[in-house]
């Protein structure tokens, strides 16, 4: 359990299971409502997934490839973002700061719906329960 950010696989709190194979899963899911400066309430989703495939994998470290699927949304009563639908892939690193608590960084190349392809980075933090 923990908080994932990047454009390719969402932005929120995350769950994270690896599986007895080289296959993990993620999926994040974040929501908020606020007003803005109009006084217009306004929602904030996005909600995303990844599936993670180990390429080395030792006792404090992984590194592995992935590939990202997101939506987003930003608005009243329609959405602001003109392309919600990101997907991408790229490579991750995973590192064990303390006995549970593990920190991630990624480098995907994200392909938004309208077209446009970007390279970004993205980050969690996850605490196993063992």
């Amino acid at each position: 359990l923990g908080f994932n950010a990047g454009p390719t696989s969402g932005v929120g709190i995350s769950f994270r299971n690896h599986f007895p194979s080289r296959l993990s899963i993620q999926v994040a899911l974040g929501v908020i409502r606020y007003k803005n400066d109009n006084d217009t309430l306004r929602t904030y989703f996005s909600f995303g997934t990844e599936v993670q495939y180990d390429l080395v994998r030792g006792q404090t470290t992984r590194f592995y490839a992935f590939p990202g699927f997101s939506y987003f949304y930003d608005g009243s009563d329609q959405n602001m973002y003109e392309s919600p639908f990101r997907f991408g892939g790229g490579i991750g690193g995973e590192f064990k700061v303390q006995e549970a608590l593990h920190i991630a960084f990624e480098g995907a190349f994200t392909f938004y719906n309208d077209g446009t392809i970007i390279p970004l980075p993205q980050a969690s933090v996850h605490y196993y329960f063992y």
